[in-house]
Formats: C-alpha cells, structure tokens, sequence
C-alpha cells in the first residue's frame, strides 16, 4: 500500500484506497462551530488513530470536503476583489487561518478558502509517522460532494490526476514538478499553467488556466482516416447502385403487399439501463449529490455528477431521451419538487444521457 486517500471533513476522516476504506475516525468532539477547539488533544487523538496504518503507507493525498472548504464563483467579467470580499465575510473561522486558492477556467474564476489550521494538523501527524503528504485538494476539482465516503471512481480520478496536484494544492510550500506535468497525457490535452498558491487583493493576476489543444500529427492522422474512409464508401454505394440498375433491367420487382399500418407500442427501458447527469445549477455546495440519491432512491443506478456551465438557474431542469417513458417521467418531476421550488421538464430525443438534471433554487 503506497499511496492513500486521506478524505477530511468537518466531523470524519475516512482513510481510502481505490479497492477499500481502511478506517473511519470520528472528529465530532474536536469540533465546535467548524473549528478545532484544542489541536493538542486533536493531534495526539489523529496519532493514536493513524499509527496502526502508518508502516502500510508511503505517501497521501488529502482531500477536503463538507464543512472545510468554501468556494465562489466568478464571472470573467465579474469583480474578483468584491468577490473574494464576499466570500471572507461568509467564513465560520477566523481570518487569521485563512488559506486561499484562486482557479481559472476559461468561462469563469473560483475562489476557494479553507481553514489551513484544520487540515494543518493531519499534516503534522503524518509528518510525525514518515507520511509524505503530496498534496491538500478541494474535492471539487474531482466531483460534486460525496454523501460519505469517496466512490472508488472518485479516488481512481484523484489518484490518476497529478497535474491537479498542482493547481488546487492548499499547501504553502508545494513544489511545481515540472517533469511529472511534462509526461502526463491525457485524453483531452490539458496543458496546465504553474499555480500561484496566495491571492491577494493587489494581485489580481489568474495564476491558471486551462487550454483545449489538439496535437497536430494526431490530426493529421485522424483527417487522412476520414479520406480513406470516405473514398471506400463511395467505392461501395457505386457497386450496389450498378448492381440494382442491371437487376432492374433483367428481373422485374414484384409490388409488395403493405400490411395494415398499426401504431408502434413503446419498448419500456428499465431503470438500470437509463443514464443519469446531474448537474449543480447554483453552485450551492451538494446540490449534485442530494438529486444522485433521489435518483437512487427511485431504483437509478447509472449517475454521473458535476456542475453545469453557469450557476444561475432559479428553476430545476429535467431533460428526457426518447427511452423515458411519461410514467418515469411524472414519477422524477414529483420527487424534485418536494426539494425544489420549481421543475420544468422537457424531451431531447437527441441528447446523449436519457436523464440530464440541472438543479435550481430548493425550498
């Protein structure tokens, strides 16, 4: 065991691997008001925990989650000092153990901030034990909230992504490892700027940002694909056409019998076997988590989550493929809104999932 998933939250720290959940440590009383009361006993009381698992594990990733991490979006427009101005002024914990993250996508800019004493802690004790700590990440630089403990896609993603290590680190004196970014390569090409780990209000730089780019001789290869393949189904529409045109000339094509019309009766698609996307619309931490277990409760097993394009939308939005049958339909619009203040629903017949929500103002 090498590597290992240190997932923190306000009241727990689950230790993970992508195959299992090593151990659950609950933190409830050395919290009070989302911060530790006396980090002495805090720090013995992680000790006594930890050191069981510490000859097993060579280096972590802390992940923070419900309750440490505070988050804002901005637009590319938008005012950032107001913004982050905003967001100080909404934290539980004194300013004084204010750690910030600053992110930059091309459509919008997050802030982030989280109290670095909390997550400080395990770092020392882990430090203490020979543990090297690689990196302290907000969870949404993965996925939307998790209920408990992180799904084994989730700690695959975190695990599988070392670029991000850099552009959300909260800690303070990460080193930028240019050669591991150098050789990673992944499916979509992201190519990540350094990260700056402070912002502050003379600064308004945007230390990164991520790029969509196509290497050139893939490109190349994938056009010449698409001449190939077009040459050889013009070569066959040719031969058929050619061999119907002399069939035509020595055979005569019988008139076929139409049987009565009758109206097609719909195929039901069972639940299991339809796709689920929920997307956060308001930007309210969770949001995407609480529709999974709805969905989940309704019998859904197929759900992806994450966070839509903007974080304005007011009322919730259901799309449905063509596979949804109206009973299915009614039956997701009624649960919604016994959590939500509005439900508009819709058909896509050419969407890709044949459930997407994109979640708005609850109750």
């Amino acid at each position: 065991m090498k590597q290992v998933v240190f997932y923190l939250k306000q009241h727990s720290l689950i230790i993970q691997t992508e195959k299992q959940v090593l151990k659950r440590i609950a933190l409830s009383s050395f919290v009070k008001d989302s911060t530790i009361e006396d980090h002495e006993a805090f720090i013995l009381y992680l000790k006594d925990q930890i050191k069981p698992l510490a000859k097993k594990i060579d280096s972590s990733i802390i992940i923070l989650g419900s309750g440490l991490l505070f988050q804002k979006a901005v637009e590319s427009n938008g005012k950032l000092d107001q913004s982050r101005k905003e967001l100080l002024d909404l934290i539980p914990f004194s300013k004084e153990f204010v750690q910030e993250k600053i992110i930059k996508t091309p459509s919008k800019t997050y802030l982030l901030v989280t109290d670095k004493s909390f997550y400080g802690d395990l770092v020392n004790v882990l430090s203490k034990e020979e543990i090297d700590t690689i990196a302290v990440l907000p969870l949404s630089l993965f996925s939307d909230e998790s209920e408990d403990e992180l799904t084994k896609d989730e700690i695959k993603s975190i695990l599988g992504k070392e670029k991000l290590y850099e552009t959300g680190n909260f800690l303070e004196d990460s080193e930028v490892k240019e050669e591991s970014i150098e050789k990673m390569e992944e499916v979509d090409n992201i190519e990540d700027e350094k990260d700056e780990n402070n912002f502050s209000k003379e600064d308004t730089s945007l230390p990164y940002e991520t790029v969509s780019s196509w290497n050139s001789s893939r490109l190349l290869l994938i056009l010449g694909f698409l001449v190939v393949l077009t040459f050889f189904l013009g070569g066959l529409i040719y031969l058929q056409q050619t061999h119907n045109g002399l069939l035509s000339i020595t055979k005569s094509t019988p008139t076929p019998i139409q049987a009565p019309s009758s109206t097609p009766t719909p195929v039901l698609v069972s639940k299991p076997d339809l796709s689920v996307e929920v997307q956060n619309g308001t930007g309210t931490p969770g949001q995407a988590a609480t529709v999974k277990g709805l969905m989940e409760g309704l019998e859904y097993t197929d759900i992806e989550t994450g966070n839509a394009d903007n974080t304005d939308h007011e009322q919730t939005e259901v799309t449905f493929s063509g596979k949804v049958d109206a009973n299915k339909q009614q039956e997701i619009k009624d649960i919604l809104l016994k959590s939500f203040s509005a439900v508009t629903t819709s058909v896509d017949k050419s969407q890709v999932k044949d459930i997407v929500v994109i979640t708005g103002t609850e109750k």
